[in-house]
């Protein structure tokens, strides 16, 4: 039996047609071929890797029901709360259902029976990424000492990256990376669906307008297509119409735009356009100043305005400062200080409250301008921490120079563009070792820190002791998975 499941690994495509649909494409069902191959040959634990709803746990199911290996298939979904006594628990219960003479057996007699017999315990764990810290280590140790056990674990990218700093194990293993369909394949793969009882589109409605909906969608990962499949019911009939719903209110934003830019334009201080404009529209923000007391008097400013003023070059545009419109009034050297200083704390309370455009109004006339205050002049922005120029873009022209049998260091994987500018910043002094990658995992952002070239793997694992202590868990990967990883990505 075993001679003929060695002779099925060799043989191209020898799934039968519902597992080959279930896999998609054919490259998919060559890395079910290379599982069948590894699972046959080593005994070195598997990860299965790509984004959610790439098809791991398809590739998982197609195993356990294809069972091209003869042996006990055992799945097991990973959990928070498993440790690896509950594991060697249920796998021996497990096998206590399959193999009856295993019956009150320990976990390591029964494996040891299975082995006499020339079979195969293939244990699948999907969702690895919710195990403990360590317990992969202890599956992949526990694996290693008992040649008939097979163990595949199930990681995204992200999952993968965080057990590789927990799980020490993880870089020896064997990798089959699940990747995102191509436009032509996306194509192939709702032609398919299409022909399902239930479809909600047919066959005839795969357009290319919606094959380029839904390739830009859902960046070819099969389990955000079929999500996609019921919003696609009445994509002719509702194509056009969002399209023109979309232009129009792009028009209506340009509109907007420019109307906002001409009313920015318009004189600040012509009194014909004040007086010629109706009084409504003359009406300017009133905001009342506190009720101060001075020698038992209680003086009240008339009103607050405010006027489009040109900040200093360093600031963008601000709320003018407020000015109290007092007419034909004679006010003491105390009297008006203070009144400027009840004034700046309104603007800076109208400022904050109308953070995102300035309010523009026709000037009092007659009204006398509030000087600045020294607080208000030494106002200014702080400067947002940017990237060198020499740091300006990734380095995916680097990457690419690269040799393929080469190896670096994954030092981490950031979610945004300043995390990464504020780690090249902190370590200036690793100079051009350090590179970074823009890319899209499971469809967002990502950004990867990279650290050297090196020409074998043991060099790259040395150097991990020179860097700092943040960087300590370092990942060794070799370049032609990265090129890989960042020519499908984009």
């Amino acid at each position: 039996m075993v001679e003929k499941a060695n002779q099925a690994a060799n043989r191209p495509y020898c799934l039968a047609k519902p597992a080959i649909k279930s896999l998609i494409t054919a490259e998919r069902a060559q890395k079910f071929e290379l599982l069948i191959h590894l699972i046959i040959n080593f005994n070195r634990p598997l990860i299965v890797n790509g984004p959610t709803g790439i098809g791991k746990s398809t590739l998982l199911t197609v195993l356990r029901e294809q069972r091209p290996v003869e042996g006990h298939y055992c799945f097991m979904a990973g959990d928070h709360q498993l440790d690896f006594a509950a594991i060697q628990e249920r796998l021996r219960r497990f096998l206590e259902i399959e193999q009856p003479s295993c019956k009150g057996f320990s976990l390591d007699d029964a494996i040891a029976l299975i082995e006499q017999k020339k079979l195969k315990l293939i244990l699948m764990i999907d969702n690895a990424g919710e195990l403990i810290p360590g317990l992969i280590d202890a599956l992949s140790e526990y694996a290693l000492a008992n040649p008939a056990l097979r163990v595949i674990f199930s990681l995204t990218q992200d999952e993968l990256y965080i057990k590789s700093r927990s799980d020490r194990s993880v870089e020896d293993c064997h990798f089959i990376e699940m990747l995102p369909l191509s436009e032509k394949q996306c194509r192939d793969f709702l032609q398919n669906l299409s022909g399902k009882p239930d479809a909600p589109i047919s066959f005839n409605a795969v357009s290319d307008n919606m094959v380029e909906y839904v390739y830009r969608e859902t960046h070819g990962i099969p389990g955000k297509i079929v999500a996609e499949l019921p919003r696609l019911s009445d994509f002719e009939r509702l194509g056009a119409p969002v399209r023109f719903s979309i232009g129009l209110f792009a028009l209506l934003a340009i509109a907007g735009i420019a109307f906002v830019g001409w009313e920015a334009l318009v004189p600040e201080s012509g009194h014909g356009l004040a007086t010629s404009l109706p009084g409504s529209q003359q009406q300017a923000l009133s905001v009342p100043l506190p009720v101060e007391k001075f020698a038992g008097k209680q003086v009240v400013n008339d009103s607050v305005v405010t006027e489009v003023a040109e900040q200093k070059s360093k600031m963008t545009s601000v709320v003018a400062a407020p000015i109290a419109a007092v007419q034909n009034r004679k006010i003491d050297t105390t009297l008006k200080n203070e009144a400027m200083n009840n004034s700046a704390a309104v603007f800076e309370s109208v400022e904050n409250s109308k953070p995102e455009r300035s309010i523009v109004a026709p000037s009092i006339i007659n009204a006398e301008p509030l000087a600045p205050t020294i607080e208000e002049k030494n106002i200014e922005t702080k400067p947002k921490e940017t990237i060198g120029y020499e740091r300006s873009e990734d380095n995916r022209s680097w990457l690419f120079n690269q040799s393929s049998d080469h190896f670096t260091l994954q030092l981490m994987v950031l979610s945004s563009r300043q995390s990464i500018v504020n780690v090249l910043n902190k370590y200036r002094h690793l100079k051009q070792d350090l590179k970074y990658l823009e890319t899209r995992i499971g469809g967002k952002e990502k950004f990867i820190l990279l650290y050297g070239s090196y020409s074998s793997h043991a060099d790259a694992k040395r150097a991990t002791g020179k860097l700092p202590a943040e960087f300590k868990g370092a990942w060794v990967r070799r370049f032609a998975v990265l090129q890989n990883d960042i020519k499908n990505a984009n």
